[in-house]
């Protein structure tokens, strides 16, 4: 038996090992913003916007191609994600547009226990809804204001986060709707 031909082995598998390491990369993100110190908001903000990105781009991929193992996902997840998943989805489209970082986060400890002074007390703000008015950016906000908006910055990281690898687990394990 021949040495497999990566060239083959990639064009069967590279959409998931793409898949795994973007996963990978988000939890990365997520884990730098576990470790800023909250005395640097510049980094704490760019750690935040960079977890925001790589689990929004995350979730929608694994939606798109891989429905099945991403429902299969979703109906394991209690409390349900969906709205945390569209809250952040609402601060990726507002940020740098509608809203700076400082409307959307207070740099504040959000649990009675201040922490050891990183982001990880930081929590979301109630903020004001979109200037467009577009159904789906209405029903964004609406999702971030119920999911996330006083609620603990890193919590709802960790929520995705979780979520989104079973999801990329039942996808690398090639489940398909019965």
């Amino acid at each position: 038996m021949g040495v497999p031909n990566l060239d083959d082995l990639f064009a069967q598998n590279g959409p998931l090992i793409s898949l795994s390491w973007s996963v990978d990369a988000m939890v990365d993100a997520i884990d730098r913003v576990n470790k800023v110190e909250a005395g640097e908001p510049d980094k704490a903000f760019a750690a935040i916007g960079e977890a925001v990105w790589w689990t929004t781009v995350v979730n929608d991929t694994l939606h798109q191609r891989h429905e099945a193992a991403y429902e299969l996902a979703m109906s394991l997840t209690t409390p349900p994600i969906e709205d945390a998943i569209t809250g952040l989805r609402s601060v990726r489209h507002r940020i740098g547009h509608e809203v700076d970082f400082f409307d959307l986060v207070e740099p504040a400890a959000s649990r009675p226990d201040p922490g050891d002074g990183r982001v990880t007390a930081w929590c979301w703000k109630h903020i004001r809804p979109p200037t467009r008015r577009r159904q789906v950016d209405i029903q964004q906000h609406h999702a971030y204001e119920d999911a996330l908006a006083g609620r603990n910055v890193v919590e709802g990281f960790t929520a995705a986060s979780l979520f989104l690898r079973t999801a990329n687990e039942n996808a690398k394990g090639g489940y398909q709707k019965p």
